[in-house]
């Protein structure tokens, strides 16, 4: 029986061509909440864009942030949280202090980058956000990083540009998270997990890029957009239609949630 369901922002509950959640998607979250379930948010998105977008009123009973590295509640407060630290912390820093690519440091309550060019300009306008402050490391604890490097760039840039203990995780042809080795979203699910008191096999877990594979294997049921990879479509149980094609509700009532 599925108590939970985690939802990729991107693509998955926001749509881009409405610049909004979808009405019939935000109407079978309701419903299966009002059936005593539980819906996650489960993103590489820092909480400040999710602000921005003003996803944080959609009335989630939590959030898996940056790919897993912070946990909050229903309330938007840290419940659980990894940081950069040693090698990793060294290996982050330096690839943005080199200003080689632009980078972004992520701490829990805000990010910036070393420096902004049109890649950056561009991949904000897609996703809807204006581009983030540029200024140094200001010390304080880190949780991710961004970077922009294509699939083509990908094999060189972990050999060569990237230290130890960091893992990339891709959201898009040109952009990369960067978090502590042990993230990923499958880690954020495992950690609501034991918060909550679910078993995988309870969880249901929707995405359409790289960035979702983890979670999509880790739920009991993982579910792809059908405007996702096909590599997503291909390591999900099931492929659903897209952000715009009703694609969150249509799966909620093929496995019987509302």
């Amino acid at each position: 029986m599925i108590k939970a369901i985690f939802l990729d922002v991107d693509n998955t509950l926001f749509s881009h061509a409405q610049k909004k959640v979808p009405d019939d998607a935000m109407e079978a979250i309701h419903q299966f909440q009002k059936n005593g379930g539980l819906v996650f948010m489960a993103t590489g998105r820092h909480v400040s864009e999710l602000k921005e977008l003003e996803l944080d009123k959609l009335n989630l009973d939590g959030y898996v942030m940056m790919n897993g590295t912070i946990i909050l509640d229903r309330n938007m407060d840290l419940a659980a949280g990894i940081q950069f630290q040693n090698e990793a912390l060294k290996s982050l820093l330096d690839l943005f202090e080199r200003k080689e690519r632009p980078v972004a440091l992520l701490e829990k309550d805000c990010f910036y980058m070393n420096y902004i060019d049109d890649r950056v300009r561009q991949v904000q306008v897609d996703y809807s956000l204006a581009p983030p402050a540029v200024h140094g490391w200001t010390g304080n604890p880190l949780y991710g990083g961004v970077t922009y490097v294509s699939r083509e760039e990908e094999p060189e840039f972990k050999q060569n540009e990237i230290g130890p203990g960091v893992l990339v995780e891709r959201w898009g042809d040109f952009g990369v998270d960067l978090v502590p080795h042990s993230g990923g979203k499958a880690y954020g699910l495992e950690q609501v997990g034991k918060v909550y008191n679910l078993k995988p096999e309870e969880m249901m877990a929707f995405g359409d890029a790289d960035n979702d594979l983890s979670m999509l294997k880790y739920a009991g049921i993982g579910v792809a957009m059908g405007n996702g990879l096909d590599v997503v479509k291909e390591a999900a149980d099931y492929v659903t239609d897209s952000v715009d094609e009703g694609g969150i509700a249509n799966a909620m009532k093929h496995f019987g949630l509302i």
